[in-house]
């Protein structure tokens, strides 16, 4: 009987394949597939044993996502990978989390503000900060915003964006304790778009960062821009608070990035979204086609360019930069 499953897969395995690689020769695409874990208990690696591992807490802002227990095996993924860090949950008042809190794990139950703000910026300021407040009660050193539908795989990836931030100090006008590391996202030739989904860095500036005003109803857009978008909007206080005077040009975030910031990219954290086209893997860096705005996003190979590479960088005419309509990354809440 064994045998026969075995076969029957292996038939729906080669059925498969014919399927792919007849789609690949009809549509002159090359395609692959990624599978991870859905549950915790298919996690077998660890990280890297350490002598000293680093003070982290890792923040999970946002609604509890119920479809296959993800936000729950995700804690315990965590839990299970990352033994020596921290965990909040940082959601909303009415949510079930008893399971979670099963998990011996920090949840922190947040009331709704009477305004959400645009793309629930308001949502996502509230559960980040009240989180990041946490990790400081906790005394951790570092602090990881993240949220509860995305989850990360790479076992090793605290010791690397801590090697980071050691290797790379933050500069001495950026004011900072160490530079703010964020996952792919924001954009090279734009001015203070700066991802929100996933930000890494020392306790003190995570809370500077993530303690912005709430944004009122009649809030203008920030920037230049024609939309509000709520990464211009954290990324732009957050620099003003610093002491940067934004005249919104690309001369100026170059030297903001090389002081204040790093970028890695989400391939290495092996960083996974349960959302949107959640099938389609690294949908954010495909940049094959001429004009694609993926050709633009900041990883960390753009970023580190930027940084080291400054004489020989041509900065274009801001006023022929490419101008985006629409929201990149709709942002949790």
């Amino acid at each position: 009987m064994k045998t026969i499953r075995w076969h029957l897969g292996s038939l729906k395995y080669k059925f498969l394949m014919w399927l792919l690689a007849t789609w690949e020769h009809r549509t002159g695409t090359l395609l692959t597939f990624h599978t991870r874990p859905l549950y915790a208990s298919g996690v077998t690696h660890a990280s890297h044993p350490l002598v000293t591992p680093p003070s982290c807490t890792i923040v999970l802002q946002g609604p509890i996502l119920h479809t296959e227990h993800f936000t729950l095996e995700t804690v315990r993924l965590y839990k299970k990978i990352y033994p020596w860090a921290h965990i909040v949950v940082s959601t909303w008042e009415g949510e079930d989390t008893r399971e979670i809190e099963e998990e011996n794990v920090e949840v922190l139950y947040n009331s709704f503000p009477a305004y959400r703000g645009p793309y629930n910026v308001n949502l996502q300021i509230i559960s980040a900060r009240e989180g990041v407040r946490k990790a400081k009660e906790l005394g951790t050193q570092y602090t990881l915003k993240t949220r509860t539908d995305q989850r990360m795989y790479n076992p090793n990836i605290f010791e690397g964006m801590v090697n980071a931030l050691t290797f790379f100090p933050a500069g001495q006008l950026s004011k900072q304790h160490s530079r703010l590391l964020f996952a792919t996202g924001g954009h090279v030739y734009r001015s203070a778009l700066l991802p929100d989904m996933f930000v890494f860095g020392d306790t003190h500036d995570m809370l500077e960062y993530w303690d912005a005003p709430l944004v009122p109803e009649d809030a203008p857009n920030p920037g230049n821009d024609t939309i509000f978008r709520p990464e211009l909007y954290l990324g732009s206080t957050f620099l003003s608070k610093k002491g940067w005077q934004l005249d919104w040009t690309v001369a100026q975030m170059w030297d903001i990035y090389r002081e204040c910031f790093v970028f890695f990219d989400w391939s290495e954290i092996d960083l996974y979204w349960y959302k949107y086209r959640r099938y389609s893997e690294h949908e954010e860096r495909k940049c094959y086609e001429s004009g694609s705005s993926a050709n633009n996003l900041m990883g960390f190979m753009q970023w580190f360019n930027i940084i080291s590479n400054k004489e020989n960088k041509k900065i274009p005419d801001d006023t022929h930069l490419p101008h985006a309509n629409s929201k990149s990354n709709p942002t949790a809440d």
